[in-house]
């Protein structure tokens, strides 16, 4: 059964990564945004706050671009982007976000376009013929077992152009709209040399980095190349930190709207003959659940230890509870320096139940649609015990 939301204090939108399974993530927007879910009392959302790693970073960044005119306007308008922008189509050479460096299954455009094409796979052949040749040599050069080395030599980045996906971000993302809206803006990428996530905010998107970041958010490690920013090397910020809710809290969020692609493993079924793509993708998404969950039971206890503190609920109906993560939520409500200190938290969990049935990289138009239109049913039909969300005790 679900539990309608109290529309007080400051709403935050939190957006995981997945690649294309976040368009996902539009659907549900959508259905929020609009007052068509029970988790907001049927009333539209309207975040204060919007916190994105990976593509849910490049979702925040749409709807920031466009909501000036409006929340429906928005959704119509980040609904476009994924199903014209970055979808594939029949005839639609790459798609919006990525495409095969030398793909021989464009011998149709060869035809068509013979002088452009043949600059392409030439402009292409020299990146992998660059890539092979600085490789070949640390090869040469390096010690170190030589299966180590041999694994070294394999670069999938050098064979996956994102031209596409940096010629869209700068054709669809408004920096200039994001740096002027009222609403607060976190995005989440890691730095590949030291390991930590780095949290940059809507005055960081300017012209001169704004989209570097996005695209650093986004660059998922062995797929995408890493992007520099301030002299350092960034990456996926899902690595440390796809869901991201501590950034939501420590930027004033009371409840918390998250969505996630990070489904309740148990639910989906294991392959009989996982490829290498299957074991890659699973794994990412035990690891993320993992650290979802483990952050949501913090809050958890966040609330527990304010009503320890407050004297609204006993001692003894929390002891029961994970000792170390209780202990850790009073000392930060006790401390008054911390942004945590004596405040409730309500979350809304949506996630889709038994897995999305969708690569990461699995972009087809009709792939899409289904998505978004699963994303808003789900939003819809949004259950707070099933979903097991979160509210003060």
């Amino acid at each position: 059964m679900s539990v309608p939301a109290k529309m007080v204090g400051t709403q935050a939108l939190i957006l995981s990564g997945g690649g294309a399974q976040a368009a996902y993530e539009v659907g549900v927007m959508s259905a929020l945004l609009t007052g068509q879910s029970p988790a907001t009392d049927y009333s539209p959302l309207d975040p204060a706050i919007l916190i994105g790693t990976s593509a849910g970073s490049i979702n925040a960044a749409l709807f920031l671009s466009s909501a000036g005119a409006g929340s429906l306007d928005a959704t119509e308008y980040m609904e476009a982007v994924w199903t014209e922008d970055m979808a594939t189509a029949p005839g639609k050479y790459g798609g919006g976000v990525y495409r095969l460096r030398t793909n021989p299954l464009n011998a149709a455009r060869l035809l068509a376009h013979p002088l452009r094409s043949l600059a392409g796979i030439a402009a292409d052949s020299g990146v992998i013929a660059r890539t092979v040749v600085t490789r070949g040599i640390n090869f040469v050069m390096s010690g170190g077992p030589v299966e180590q080395k041999a694994l070294d030599l394999v670069d999938l980045s050098a064979l996956i152009s994102i031209e596409p996906f940096v010629n869209l971000i700068h054709k669809r993302i408004r920096l200039d709209e994001i740096r002027r809206s009222t609403r607060t803006l976190r995005v989440a990428a890691t730095n590949w040399r030291t390991g930590e996530v780095r949290i940059f905010d809507k005055q960081e998107m300017t012209d001169t980095i704004g989209y570097q970041i996005l695209l650093a958010s986004s660059a998922l490690p062995g797929l995408f190349p890493p992007v520099e920013i301030d002299g350092d090397p960034h990456v996926d910020g899902g690595l440390v930190m796809n869901t991201p809710l501590k950034p939501a809290i420590q930027a004033g969020a009371d409840t918390l709207h998250i969505i996630c692609m990070d489904p309740d493993m148990s639910r989906v079924p294991l392959s009989r003959m996982p490829g290498a793509s299957t074991v890659f993708s699973r794994s990412l998404e035990i690891n993320f659940r993992t650290a979802m969950v483990q952050d949501i039971e913090y809050a958890t206890q966040v609330n527990h230890a304010i009503a320890v503190l407050n004297e609204r609920q006993p001692l003894s109906s929390v002891t029961l509870r994970s000792g170390h993560l209780l202990l850790e939520a009073l000392r930060q409500t006790m401390n008054p320096k911390t942004t945590l200190a004596r405040r409730l938290l309500t979350m809304h969990l949506y996630y889709p139940a038994g897995g999305l049935n969708v690569g990461w990289l699995n972009f087809e138009r009709d792939s899409i649609g289904r998505l978004i239109r699963r994303g808003r049913e789900d939003a819809i039909y949004h259950d707070c015990t099933a979903n097991r969300c979160v509210f003060p005790a």
